[in-house]
């Protein structure tokens, strides 16, 4: 028999949305699971109107959230299905042999692939499993980077699901009995940057992935929150969903709903004979004595929007819970039971200390517990715990007295990334995954090793390469602005979210990067140290989340920003002017400049695109190819033809030209799978190739070929967000959301040898001959 759990209709969409309910601001979903993500952007807009975010209030969070998803939705509003990147690139390359054959070099990773620690980082990490007897043998999932594998205990890693896609991993379990066989819950349950597809398993230790009964590749909001065995039997697990518990006995071949409702967590247990397994709602703690089977309410939260818990081996009848406040996301409090869950005692709460906080003193009072919320009990010693949330503190008397042990920055403390999503022991080593990366510990959290090492997971938005030299400037979610230096190391020079950046053409220790909104910043000596020169600009606007700059082609010192505003300085961000007066209602989301007369710039956001062709001294309105409109391009060779790329779930609108700068459109989508838009770049070859960054894949065509082709050899299977050619050296390079910067030759670079055509032959002899041949890759 199963309980069927009262369903809480607020915010079972995504977990951040679910703290803006308790924030003031409400979204509710339809029987058929759907968001009004307008009104969702209206309620929070209204309720930070006048307000100052700040570190660890969610702010951030969220205004990701409304970038990522703002041009994805389709003209209804509607989520895309979770899943649908795989399969429709799959059917791609079933339709479309003749377009996808190896036509390019390998695709080269760049990184970031190394950070120094602390404050800096390289990527989130969200879930962790171990060999059962083999410490050395690990592996880590990430959020947009998918599934990790070390065999040296985290020196070294290598990627394990790029074929199928570079997905979130939000749990892992390798069998006690047979190491070989791994299971994944997909998707990002913290910040749904993607969708669960379900549950994967591999039998080959990784090599190759294999759905299971629990195939959710048809919703669009699902997420799974962790997984557990069964103690005694590997063929049995249970997972925490948002759409229920669910269990499998089989190992995974089919799966039953044992309770419905929005699920944040499940343990187990550790005596197995008890068949005892605990989970959370947002605000209630659930009990089963039958294996999973039943579940019973037996304990409330109230005033609560997600709850953690954690067992110990140490003691079988202790539980721990740890909830977030729904009114601010700080500390709620941490609960124990001593007696498997029939009774429970409060440790401490928000009035005490707030955990879940920005501050190393816990003094102040909001957090993001919807977003960074775990716990974790010492195996070894029942009093001690541990709980992330913005920070790291730890326990030894059961919760009742707390010390700081890792803070993100500048506290005294040991400095250790921001926002945690991973607690687990394995024996002795407490291990923590968060916004920057996977950490150790080895004396209980005094001291931590960053064993990231070369595991590149960075969501990019932004990428900026230098003509002159190799230097390369990218901008990360989470971990800032990095440079790639001569040298090929990485170094961190901004903090922040790291958005848009760019490299003086002639001269390459002149050099920008931008913090989310617009705040813009210069190096001139080749990132030893940065000016705010956004500061220099009227009123300091405060732009989109991804705000656009643009450096002129054909005077580098002249850089234009675009706010609502298009502003313009001829001196690298000395002194601006206003050549754009509140042109838009809203800010700008991207910004184009012709390289052969600068007097024509592009400018708009979405559906709403502006011209001057006078350097900004009138502006008019002009058509666009349609909504979702993600990036515009000038040709090399005429002001007034220009391309643009829709982030459309539309099939065939995904490319379009105008050669009489945006008086109409013409669609050149061809055969490009229906995937997302993201990018695209042109090169000035002489071909005019263009080259399109999806979903997945990079797709050119230029004035030789007859269709678009795929440029993809040893590329993951990840969003790449933004394309820059290297006139000097024809090279190619890509900022990607999960998988870093990858580096390639352009295709008329390429050094693979073109299949044959025609074939010819001369100066024959006994022993030698000419043969010669035409290319047949068009």
């Amino acid at each position: 028999m199963k309980v069927i759990l009262r369903i809480v209709l607020l915010l079972l969409f995504i977990p951040l949305l679910t703290s803006l309910s308790a924030q003031s601001w409400t979204i509710k979903e339809n029987e058929a699971g759907e968001v009004d993500f307008k009104k969702v952007m209206s309620d929070f807009d209204s309720y930070w109107e006048g307000k100052t975010p700040g570190k660890g209030k969610g702010y951030k969070p969220m205004k990701r959230w409304e970038y990522r998803w703002e041009n994805r939705l389709d003209a209804q509003g509607n989520f895309p299905a979770a899943g649908y990147k795989t399969k429709i690139f799959n059917q791609y390359l079933r339709n479309n042999e003749d377009l996808t054959r190896d036509v390019n070099d390998p695709w080269i990773g760049l990184g970031p692939n190394s950070n120094i620690s602390g404050y800096a980082g390289t990527g989130r990490v969200m879930s962790i499993g171990w060999h059962p007897t083999n410490p050395d043998i690990l592996y880590v999932g990430s959020a947009g980077g998918g599934l990790w594998k070390s065999t040296n205990g985290g020196d070294s890693w290598s990627p394990k699901t790029d074929d199928i896609d570079a997905m979130g991993i939000s749990a892992i379990l390798i069998d006690p009995d047979d190491a070989n066989t791994i299971y994944i819950a997909t998707g990002d349950c913290d910040a749904s940057d993607n969708y669960s597809i379900g549950v994967l398993k591999s039998t080959d230790a990784g090599d190759t992935w294999n759905t299971t009964g629990l195939d959710w590749s048809t919703t669009n909001s699902r997420r799974i929150y962790n997984m557990v065995f069964d103690p005694d039997n590997s063929d049995i697990i249970l997972l925490a969903s948002t759409n229920g518990i669910y269990r499998t006995l089989n190992g995974g071949t089919t799966w039953t709903q044992e309770a419905s409702g929005s699920f944040r967590d499940i343990d187990l247990n550790p005596d197995g004979a008890s068949n005892t397994y605990y989970a959370t709602t947002t605000d209630d703690v659930y009990r089963s004595t039958n294996g999973g089977d039943t579940w019973s309410n037996i304990y409330t939260i109230s005033s609560a929007n997600r709850l953690a818990i954690a067992t110990t081996e140490d003691n079988s009848d202790y539980l721990y819970v740890l909830a977030s406040n729904s009114s601010g996301s700080g500390l709620r409090g941490v609960w124990r039971s001593t007696d498997g869950g029939d009774t429970f005692t409060e440790q401490v709460t928000n009035d005490d200390i707030n955990l879940l906080g920005w501050s190393s003193a816990g003094t102040d009072t909001n957090g993001q517990g919807w977003y960074d919320l775990v716990i974790a009990a010492d195996p070894n010693d029942a009093e001690i715990i541990h709980v992330g949330g913005v920070n790291h503190w730890k326990s030894t008397d059961g919760g009742v007295n707390w010390t700081l042990k890792s803070h993100w920055s500048g506290s005294g403390a040991v400095a250790v990334h921001a926002d945690k999503h991973l607690l687990e022991y394995n024996g002795t080593t407490l291990w923590e995954g968060n916004d920057g990366g996977i950490y150790k510990s080895n004396d209980g959290g005094d001291t931590w090793i960053d064993e990231t090492s070369d595991m590149i997971i960075s969501q990019m938005y932004r990428v900026g390469i230098a003509e002159t030299d190799e230097r390369v400037i990218a901008g990360l979610q989470d971990n800032g602005t990095k440079l790639r230096n001569n040298d090929t190391n990485w170094t961190d020079e901004i903090g922040g979210d790291g958005m848009d950046c760019a490299i003086n053409p002639t001269n390459s220790d002149v050099m920008y990067g931008c913090i989310q909104n617009g705040n813009l910043r210069r190096s001139t000596n080749g990132g030893a140290s940065w000016t705010d020169i956004r500061s220099n600009i009227p009123g300091s606007p405060t732009g989109a989340w991804v705000t656009p700059y643009i450096l002129d082609p054909s005077n580098p010192s002249t850089i234009i920003a675009g706010y609502r505003s298009v502003w313009h300085s001829t001196n690298q961000g000395t002194t601006w002017t206003n050549i754009g007066d509140n042109i838009s209602p809203s800010n700008l989301n991207y910004l184009a400049i012709s390289p052969t007369d600068a007097n024509y710039i592009y400018a708009g956001r979405g559906s709403t695109m502006y011209r001057t062709s006078d350097g900004g001294a009138n502006w008019e309105t002009i058509s666009t190819p349609g909504n979702n409109t993600a990036m515009v391009k000038v040709s090399p060779s005429n002001p007034e033809t220009i391309y643009a790329v829709r982030s459309s779930f539309s099939a065939g609108n995904k490319v379009y030209k105008s050669t009489n700068a945006g008086t109409s459109w013409t669609n050149i989508s061809g055969t490009l799978p229906n995937l997302y838009a993201n990018c695209i770049a042109i090169h000035d070859d002489g071909e005019e190739t263009l080259y399109v960054g999806m979903d997945i894949g990079v797709y050119y065509k230029n004035n030789s070929t007859p269709e678009w082709t795929l440029f993809n050899v040893d590329l993951p299977n990840v969003e790449v967000k933004e394309i820059e050619i290297k006139e000097t050296t024809n090279e190619i390079f890509l900022a990607t959301y999960g998988r870093g910067v990858w580096k390639n030759n352009t295709i008329g670079e390429s050094s693979l040898c073109a299949s044959p055509g025609v074939i010819s032959a001369e100066n024959i002899t006994a022993n030698t001959a000419d043969i010669s041949w035409a290319a047949s890759i068009d």
